[in-house]
C-alpha cells in the first residue's frame, strides 16, 4: 500500500447522547509529512476535536495514535485504527526512510501492551502495516467501548 501523505479519519466525535444521531465526518488532519513527521500538530488537532470520554467511530488513518491517547476515549466495535511507523525528518516519499525514534515516541502514549503490538508488527516501512478494529482493541487491551 501506498503512504498516505496526511491523516484521514472518516469519524465523528460525540458524546454518549449523539453518539447514534451524529452522521460521520471526513476528517483531514493536517498534511505535514511531506517535510517530516509533524506529530505535534496532529496530537494538537485531535485533542482540541475530541474531548475526553469521546466515543470514536469510523477509520482513523495515520490519526490513530493521536486518537486514542485522549483521556478516557472510547471506541466502537466498527471503528478501524491503522498504524505505521513515522517518517524521518526530510522524508522524501521513500517507504523505507523512517523514523525508528519518532515510532517510539509517536506510540509512547498508547496502552504498553498495545505500544509493543503496533511497534512490533509495523515492520521497516512507513506502510499501513497494523490495523485493529475497535472491537479487537477492546478486547485485547481493553480500550472501552461505546455504540
Amino acid at each position: 500500500m501506498r503512504y498516505w501523505l496526511g491523516a484521514v479519519a472518516a469519524c465523528a466525535l460525540t458524546s454518549a447522547a449523539h453518539a447514534q444521531a451524529t452522521p460521520p465526518v471526513f476528517h483531514y488532519s493536517p498534511n505535514p509529512w511531506h517535510r517530516g513527521g509533524r506529530i505535534d500538530l496532529v496530537r494538537a488537532e485531535m485533542h482540541t476535536r475530541y474531548s475526553s470520554g469521546s466515543c470514536l467511530r469510523g477509520t482513523f488513518i495515520s490519526a490513530a495514535v493521536t486518537a486514542l491517547e485522549i483521556p478516557r476515549v472510547r471506541v466502537r466495535p466498527d471503528a478501524e485504527f491503522w498504524f505505521h511507523n513515522a517518517t524521518a525528518n526530510g522524508w522524501n516519499g521513500n517507504p523505507w526512510h523512517i523514523s525508528r525514534s519518532g515510532s517510539r515516541a509517536m506510540f509512547r502514549a498508547l496502552p504498553p501492551a498495545l505500544r509493543a503490538r503496533v511497534l512490533a508488527g509495523v515492520g521497516d516501512t512507513a506502510d499501513f502495516k497494523v490495523v485493529y478494529t475497535g472491537a479487537r482493541l477492546t478486547r485485547e487491551f481493553g480500550i472501552p467501548a461505546c455504540v
